[in-house]
């Protein structure tokens, strides 16, 4: 393998590729990437869980492949000065790299030993709006769990459903035990999708496929029961996913509520915030009292104070206590767009909180028992 290659573009590259590579692994090759010299380079990254592969415009001299270590070849690339960089493979899979008068030579492995990935050429496809896609994740990413051991594993992503009621939608749900989010949006095109009812997407793959969305390019997803892809232009993203089954969370919706209030989203987040000052990172509760036309929220933390504050609100019921945390409220409110929010209470079950302005949109919120 021989080339050329601009440098910028292969730093542009490479940067999507580190997030994906292993540095502590206990299989060396994962912390190489794949170079495929072609047409053009391609440059591929997996961790067995994902593949990220990537095409950059290059002088090919002589083609070829070889792995080589990601890491490096990134702070290489971002540290030279040159325009271009030259690479070339000599024997037993050393790799030189020039740019300007800067040399460096790296042992590499050879190209056979990179790691398959399960096959996704029998996929099919749908485009979907970048910003579409971003807006439905961001709305549920939040509630993932975020400490993963064998009983939870299935919560450790989103999952992604097909709905057909009215019309075809695609519904992304997900919780953490404590909290559950979930939002639906209208998509003609569900047959393409290969599995039955729902799939459930890793938290990590979440993540990358918002770094995707972030390139400003048509979108294009598939999914089987087993694995996914998403690609740009340039860019394929290849999941495998979870082997879990999500837990039946429409059972855990209220289908009724004692208490219903209407709050100003921006007014409650900013007494949240201010709450913030008082709560430890262990006890982040606070007590919610709802009486006509008022709430006061209030924290006591023995440690260190307490903090009250109250906002008009739309209720007209009983006065009521509950407890929540507090973080978890705050992180609804700000993936929200309705100026006012409505609070579906019951005593020990849980909140939900939807808005006009969030169609498709709910969260629940369990409360703080004591």
């Amino acid at each position: 393998m021989e080339l050329e290659v601009n440098r910028t573009e292969l730093l542009n590259v490479l940067q999507k590729t580190q997030t994906i590579i292993e540095k502590k692994s206990t299989m060396p090759i994962l912390s190489h990437v794949l170079l495929q010299a072609d047409e053009d380079l391609k440059i591929i990254a997996t961790d067995l869980e994902l593949k990220i592969e990537s095409t950059c415009p290059a002088k090919v001299i002589q083609r070829g492949g070889i792995a080589i270590p990601g890491t490096k070849l990134y702070e290489i690339t971002r540290l030279l000065s040159s325009e271009s960089i030259y690479l070339k493979e000599k024997e037993n899979h050393w790799v030189d790299i020039k740019g300007g008068r800067a040399f460096f030579s790296l042992a590499s492995l050879p190209a056979e030993d990179f790691p398959t990935f399960p096959q996704t050429g029998h996929l099919k496809t749908v485009s979907i709006d970048g910003d579409q896609l971003r807006k439905l994740i961001i709305k549920t990413q939040f509630s993932m769990a975020r400490e993963i051991d064998e009983t939870n594993k299935e919560l450790a992503g989103i999952y992604f459903e097909k709905v057909s009621l009215d019309q075809p939608k695609v519904r992304l749900v997900s919780s953490d035990g404590y909290r559950l989010t979930y939002i639906e949006a209208p998509l003609p095109d569900l047959d393409v999708f290969q599995f039955e009812k729902g799939i459930i997407i890793p938290k990590k793959a979440v993540i990358e496929i918002l770094h995707l969305i972030e390139e400003k390019e048509p979108l294009e997803i598939g999914f089987d029961e087993t694995v996914g892809i998403v690609k740009t232009k340039n860019n394929s993203l290849f999941i495998r996913l979870l082997d879990k089954k999500f837990p039946h969370y429409e059972s855990y919706i209220p289908k009724a509520y004692k208490y219903e209030a209407t709050v100003p989203k921006d007014g409650l987040k900013e007494i949240l915030k201010r709450m913030l000052t008082i709560i430890t990172t262990k006890n982040k509760a606070a007590k919610f009292l709802f009486s006509p036309s008022k709430l006061l929220v209030q924290v006591d933390n023995s440690e260190i104070g307490m903090a009250m504050e109250d906002i008009e609100i739309e209720y007209n019921s009983e006065p009521f206590q509950i407890i929540f945390n507090t973080s978890f409220l705050l992180d609804v409110l700000n993936v929200m767009e309705s100026p006012m929010v409505h609070l579906g209470l019951n005593k020990e079950d849980a909140c939900v909180l939807t808005g006009e302005e969030d169609l498709g949109f709910k969260a629940l919120i369990m409360p703080i028992v004591g």
